[in-house]
């Protein structure tokens, strides 16, 4: 879980680290203090080094001028999202006799468009650096990615109230930090904390009953289905970006005094997504060969909720007195600077057609999916189920 879980921070993190100049940025500082006994020097070097810290904030704020909207990144996420929302399905295995329970996990991921050559070279990181740079360009991009665990999916076949009634309930919770493993091109000692809550109810009626035509096979029948499913994602990055510097001299004395302005820059990248999927959904599955399961379906998901992507940075400013030839600098008190952020209150698509298929594995009572599921509109997702359906 610890690879899987790192995985998909390293591809959240190049989506977002060199886009952690998001949306609506506001930047405040206040200026280190060169000290030096002698006042009008005090200014004449203090002023200095204020242009050179003013340069700097003002080069950065335009440079996110492009980042101040992104509504597209923020839906793409939440789309992701509810699509991981079905993780613990045991769709293929309908119409069982008693009882199913079982555990999973499943990732979605929203792609930016429905051309399939934009997908070249899918696992490389030749991709994402490409989705990185389309970012960077501009501001903002359809695209996002999400993961969901149940530890517990358990359905009950309510053929004593109604024939034909199966009733599910599925929950799964974790929270995952990190040992500072994950350093990359992008980040660098960095800290992420993932939180992913599912909480789900559903209900499946069987349309038409299962049945064998030989020991060999055996049809599971047709059910359609629906229910209500809340999916909870929380992904924090502490990110430690590289140090800038910038030269300054001034040039109105005969001291000859330059220096270096250091920025250390610190951000947190938070992505809090909290969205609820109400599935409607058609499904029929086979057994063959007595060993393999094979799934198909369609249906549609009804979407409401909320992303937020929110930003927050903070760094000391330091001068560094490289040339101080009649040794004036008595002290420096380091100036800091604050970075605030965010893009607020962006909804999933309220409604998703998908395809579903999967390719499951029996022994006996036990057994083993693999799901998936395509969106209209460039989405997907695919998991791993394991259990017991007697």
């Amino acid at each position: 879980m610890r690879k899987i879980t790192a995985l998909f921070l390293i591809v959240f993190s190049i989506l977002l680290c060199d886009i952690c100049t998001a949306s609506e940025i506001i930047i405040t500082n206040t200026n280190p203090q060169i000290r030096t006994g002698n006042s009008m020097l005090d200014f004449i070097l203090n002023q200095a080094v204020t242009n050179t810290v003013d340069d700097v904030i003002r080069e950065a704020h335009d440079s996110l001028l492009r980042f101040s909207h992104q509504e597209e990144l923020a839906r793409g996420f939440a789309n992701a999202n509810t699509y991981s929302s079905h993780a613990g399905t045991f769709q293929g295995y309908q119409n069982y006799s008693k009882f199913a329970i079982t555990v999973g996990v499943m990732a979605g991921a929203q792609g930016p468009t429905t051309d399939f050559d934009y997908y070249d070279g899918l696992a490389s990181t030749k991709y994402y650096d490409k989705i990185r740079d389309q970012i960077i360009e501009n501001g903002d991009l359809y695209t996002g990615v999400a993961a969901g665990i149940s530890f517990i999916n358990f359905g009950y076949n309510a053929k004593s109230l109604i024939p034909g009634l199966y009733l599910n309930l599925k929950f799964g919770s974790l929270t995952h930090k990190s040992d500072n493993s994950i350093n990359n091109q992008y980040v660098k000692d960095n800290y992420y904390r993932v939180k992913s809550t599912i909480i789900g109810v559903g209900i499946r009626y069987s349309l038409v009953k299962p049945d064998s035509a030989s020991s060999l096979f055996k049809w599971r029948g047709i059910s359609v289905g629906t229910g209500v499913t809340y999916h909870s994602s929380d992904i924090s990055l502490q990110l430690k970006l590289k140090e800038l510097s910038r030269y300054f001299d001034e040039d109105q004395t005969v001291e000859d005094i330059t220096g270096y302005v250091l920025l250390d820059p610190s951000i947190l990248l938070q992505l809090k997504i909290k969205t609820t999927t109400i599935p409607f959904d058609i499904v029929t599955s086979a057994k063959i060969l007595n060993f393999f399961n094979l799934t198909l379906g369609a249906g549609v998901d009804v979407n409401i909720g909320k992303t937020n992507i929110g930003i927050e940075g903070t760094g000391n400013v330091n001068v560094d007195i490289v040339n101080d030839p009649n040794n004036n600098v008595q002290s420096i008190t380091p100036g800091v600077f604050n970075i605030v952020g965010g893009t607020n209150g962006i909804s999933p698509k309220s409604t998703r057609v998908r395809f579903m298929t999967g390719l499951g594995f029996n022994f006996g009572p036990v057994k083993l999916d693999i799901p998936a599921m395509y969106y209209i509109g460039a989405g997907a997702s695919a998991g791993i189920t394991f259990g017991i359906v007697i």
